[in-house]
C-alpha cells in the first residue's frame, strides 16, 4: 500500500514512528509499503486515526 507510505511521509512520520503509533514494528510497517502484508479491517481504522484521514484514504489504492 503505497498510498500508507505517502500519507506517513505527509505527516512527517518515519516507519518507526508510525509502528509505535500503531502497534506494530517498523519491519510490518515496511510490508504494508510495500503491499506485502494487507491491513485488517481494524487496522485500517487505527491507521486512519494516527494518519488523520478518513478509512476511505486509507483504502484508496486498493478499491
Amino acid at each position: 500500500m503505497h498510498n500508507i507510505k505517502e500519507l506517513r511521509v505527509l505527516n512527517q512520520l518515519t516507519q518507526v514512528e508510525l509502528a509505535k503509533q500503531v502497534g506494530m514494528t517498523q519491519a510490518q510497517i515496511c510490508k504494508i509499503e510495500k503491499g506485502e502484508r494487507a491491513l485488517k479491517a481494524e487496522e485500517v481504522l487505527l491507521f486512519s486515526r494516527v494518519l488523520g484521514v478518513t478509512a476511505v484514504e486509507i483504502l484508496k489504492e486498493s478499491i
